[in-house]
């Protein structure tokens, strides 16, 4: 479990925080992200449906230098069974971002475009798309109809991110695009079936 922990975030040192206690906020690491790599401090979500996030931090950060943090794994680690199957997933993630940079995270022009344009609301990290600005639960609604009326289905709450499709054909990519880049709501919806 350590070693393919050690695999997938190399030079790092692992925690497993106490649950219940206030965590300060930090970045999320998700499969295919790129910004993990510049921060000092960040959470990763391991694949494991119970577990608490393990907080990853550079090894210069700890105390013991070149040593990894386990202190003690939490009770949805404990299992043998369990434990396997997580430190798995973890090298099957390696095999999937860490041994091919850049595998599952497709180009989409004009996505990126639509990213870039100057009513822009979203940015892109790997395959998966945030909010530049927080929005209210009533401007999510709206949203999400919005998306939803052009044929893409968003995550319910606008604390998830939107993750990219691995295949986008030329059409959808154009009507995505042009939902992300603000455009009006009426011209994509009634594009949304040509």
């Amino acid at each position: 479990f350590v070693k393919a922990l050690a695999a997938l975030f190399p030079q790092k040192a692992f925690v497993f925080p106490e649950t219940g206690v206030p965590q300060p906020e930090r970045p999320l690491w998700r499969p295919f992200m790129e910004s993990w790599k510049d921060a000092p401090e960040f959470y990763a979500r391991l694949p494991h449906p119970y577990a608490p996030p393990l907080l990853v931090r550079d090894r210069a950060m700890t105390e013991q230098g070149a040593a990894a943090l386990l202190p003690g794994i939490p009770a949805p680690y404990s299992s043998p069974v369990i434990l396997a199957a997580v430190t798995r997933a973890i090298y099957d993630l390696i095999a999937a971002t860490v041994a091919a940079p850049g595998r599952g995270i497709r180009p989409y022009p004009a996505v990126e475009s639509a990213l870039k344009g100057p009513d822009a609301v979203w940015r892109r990290d790997g395959s998966y798309l945030y909010l530049i600005e927080p929005v209210t639960d009533e401007t999510w609604a709206a949203q999400f109809r919005r998306f939803l009326d052009a044929g893409f289905l968003i995550p319910p709450g606008h604390h998830e991110p939107l993750i990219l499709p691995g295949e986008m054909s030329t059409g959808e990519e154009k009507r995505l695009a042009q939902l992300l880049g603000n455009a009006d709501a009426s011209t994509v919806s009634a594009n949304a079936h040509e």
